[in-house]
């Protein structure tokens, strides 16, 4: 195994074996919860007088009842600090991660106020195309106009020719009869 990997699982073993203290710990405060309810029970049983037996048997199992109550308070209360520390952890790393974007927007916008100067004609104002494209346009409208100029100009040489032709059959027919004639 690789150093990175036997450092990862020792990482891991520590991490359970944190988890386990932590488990004993509660389980070790549990049990001494749990032995001063047995000792307060205990000390009800050899009381001998009925009434202060049951008077006294109600106060301490009110008291037990309540030092529960007390014990499961403090348990949500350490819940809600941690949860209020990762919740304040979570916050800080947002307002980072917003920093940076913050950061980013500022750099990108920078960078267009570079660019912004090229992209303005001599009078100041902003163009809604870049040099390029308009001569591109140009250059587009003045070919489709020398296409429809041909276009037109094959039309008109096409409609010549046929005028021709139909000339040289005008002719030849007229030629025909004139020489029937003679």
């Amino acid at each position: 195994m690789s150093k990175d990997a036997l450092k990862a699982q020792i990482n891991k073993l520590k991490a359970e074996l944190e988890k386990k203290d932590k488990e004993k710990h509660n389980f070790l405060d549990r049990i001494e919860e749990l032995e001063e309810i047995v000792m307060r029970l205990e000390a009800l049983i050899p009381e001998e007088d009925g009434k202060k037996k049951s008077k006294k048997r109600q106060a301490i199992s009110s008291k037990i009842k309540l030092d529960v109550k007390k014990k499961k308070i403090r348990d949500l209360k350490n819940k809600m600090g941690i949860l209020r520390k990762e919740k304040d952890k979570q916050i800080r790393e947002l307002k980072n991660s917003m920093g940076f974007l913050n950061f980013y927007k500022v750099q990108l916008q920078q960078e267009l106020e570079e660019l912004k100067p090229r992209y303005y004609d001599w009078t100041g104002n902003l163009r809604s195309e870049s040099p390029l494209n308009s001569l591109v346009k140009d250059l587009t409208i003045t070919v489709n106009e020398q296409r429809t100029l041909i276009k037109k100009q094959e039309i008109l040489i096409n409609s010549l020719k046929s005028k021709i032709v139909g000339n040289e059959k005008f002719s030849e027919k007229l030629g025909s009869k004139k020489k029937e004639k003679n």
